[in-house]
């Protein structure tokens, strides 16, 4: 729960308490009664205006702790889905081509960021329409299941009306930092050239956000298609 609003209840309820008592002070008595009606009635006026306030309080304090609540179920969630999203990357065991093969013949298989990086290799930075979709086509088993497993996870943080837009960009571009370069060079180009889901609007614009603050060296590999996509992109 935010410190703010604790804070924010406890002045509150103390600034009432004070005004309240204040005002009975003020027009019935400012002196201590020895009377047990007196007190009485004081404990009917107190009842009836500050504990009416306090129950308001009360009911605002179990609102915020379910919200808290809601939000730290909401990161779990996300959590897991991090989880699943290398274990995806680390079950991914492809051999290029589905041919390549070493000295003696023996297949030679890639992991899920070594297969991202050779594919980010094909793109041709003239033509959007090029060798990389045939590499796309022949992994497509591993390609496609990537890339529709990202788009979900986009989804599900776009689609919780619980966040603010500002979590659910918080939640997105903490996602996207965890992702190879080549891992967001490929999905930036699935999404601008192969994605035909019509909500991908959203998903373009945090990625072009991403891009545009990416820092570009001049030791990478494949800068030159690097380049193109986040010039396609900003």
């Amino acid at each position: 729960m935010k410190r703010k609003v604790l804070l924010l209840l406890i002045i509150s309820i103390v600034v009432i308490l004070i005004v309240f008592l204040g005002i009975y002070l003020l027009v019935f008595n400012s002196n201590l009664s020895l009377n047990h009606a007196d007190w009485g009635s004081f404990g009917s006026y107190f009842a009836g205006t500050i504990g009416v306030c306090f129950s308001l309080f009360g009911i605002i304090l179990i609102y915020l702790t379910f919200f808290e609540q809601r939000k730290q179920q909401f990161e779990n969630t996300f959590q897991q889905y991090i989880l699943n999203y290398y274990s995806l990357l680390n079950l991914i065991k492809e051999r290029w081509l589905h041919k390549t093969s070493d000295s003696n013949g023996n297949p030679i298989y890639q992991n899920g960021r070594e297969i991202f990086g050779n594919a980010v290799g094909y793109i041709n930075i003239d033509n959007a329409e090029n060798k990389f979709i045939e590499i796309f086509n022949i992994h497509n088993n591993v390609f496609q299941h990537y890339c529709t497993y990202l788009v979900e996870l986009f989804n599900i943080i776009d689609n919780n009306n619980e966040l603010t837009n500002k979590t659910k960009t918080i939640y997105i571009d903490r996602f996207l930092s965890m992702l190879s370069t080549y891992e967001l060079i490929f999905f930036a180009y699935y999404i601008k050239y192969l994605d035909t889901n019509k909500n991908s609007r959203k998903i373009k614009m945090h990625l072009k956000m991403k891009l545009k603050n990416y820092k570009l060296t001049d030791e990478v590999p494949h800068k030159r298609q690097i380049k193109f996509i986040i010039k396609e992109f900003i």
